[in-house]
């Protein structure tokens, strides 16, 4: 337990000082979140636990210590110490309560806000969809839609505002030839301005994970299927009813959204946009159940190690030759 807590403390203080306070979206949470407490609890295990087990008869003749006890005993420290992570971001996170989606870069970083006055575009939202396949046989179908809105003051009508300012009726009307007094009459071409896209974006994320072994068509219609279900669910969503938004770090979802963003303009600088997920339910509620499961693993995985340490005897000192 000593051990556990060690590993479960150190691992909170990187992900805060990494990660929480400086609200870092350049550094990925899982490699602070999932990767360092996994790092840490084999090495903790390695250098304190393994040659305590030695002194247990649970050495094969080839002298190898089984792996079956240091998945346990990994999984004893690992388990908490990667869910109390998600528990930390969510549980200090602070909010900030704003008049409008113009006024979030006038106050210091946070990870939850409030808006009074906003309006979500749903004509101008931008969609990004990808699949994958994964797992050791390639036998899993990773299928993903992401979805991006951008969050403005003032609610100009249902029109595709975004896709407007970068068309090529717009461009061609702002490329226009202006005479400049002082000059000497000499017509200057005035050049069009850069494309500005909004700070701030809604972002919406539908994922499934289906079984590979299939023919081609049938995947396709899966994936079809899939994309359509997303799309309704999508449109049957009232953005207007959201409670709260949650700021967007670097995770896996990340590059999804950006790219989706991209798609209006690809010379937008994604690094600057402001990524924030809508929250449907209370803020109260938005640790979930993470604190439970955090003690819950730590709970399942001591019994079982308890168990196979009770099951195996001290193993007899070898006589001397």
């Amino acid at each position: 337990m000593v051990i556990a807590i060690g590993v479960i403390a150190f691992c909170c203080f990187f992900n805060w000082v990494l990660i929480i306070k400086p609200h870092n979206t350049s550094l990925k949470q899982d490699e602070v979140q999932i990767w360092i407490p996994i790092i840490s609890a084999c090495v903790a295990i390695i250098v304190w636990i393994r040659p305590g087990l030695k002194k247990l008869n649970i050495f094969r003749e080839s002298g190898n210590l089984p792996l079956l006890f240091m998945f346990v005993a990994i999984g004893t420290v690992a388990a908490p110490a990667i869910l109390i992570q998600e528990y930390l971001l969510t549980a200090t996170g602070k909010m900030t309560r704003l008049y409008s989606i113009n006024d979030i870069s006038k106050y210091p970083s946070t990870k939850y806000y409030t808006l009074k006055h906003y309006f979500i575009n749903k004509a101008a939202a931008q969609i990004y969809y990808d699949y994958s396949v994964g797992g050791r046989n390639k036998e899993n179908l990773d299928v993903e839609v992401y979805i991006t809105c951008p969050i403005t003051y003032i609610d100009k009508g249902s029109t595709n505002e975004v896709s407007k300012l970068n068309s090529p009726e717009t461009t061609a009307l702002k490329s226009h030839v202006k005479n400049i007094t002082g000059l000497q009459g000499s017509l200057l071409k005035e050049p069009p301005p850069a494309f500005v896209a909004p700070l701030a974006w809604a972002c919406f994320y539908y994922g499934e994970n289906v079984s590979n072994q299939r023919t081609e068509e049938e995947r396709q219609n899966i994936m079809d299927a899939f994309y359509r279900k997303a799309m309704i669910d999508f449109d049957y969503t009232r953005l207007g009813l959201f409670t709260y938004l949650d700021r967007i770090g670097y995770t896996d979802h990340t590059d999804g959204y950006k790219t989706a963003i991209s798609k209006i303009n690809d010379t937008i600088d994604t690094q600057k946009l402001i990524l924030l997920e809508p929250k449907f339910t209370p803020f109260t509620a938005r640790n979930g159940d993470k604190l439970s499961w955090t003690f819950g693993s730590f709970a399942i995985f001591s019994f079982v190690w308890f168990i196979i340490i009770l099951a195996h005897d001290l193993k007899e000192d070898t006589p001397a030759v």
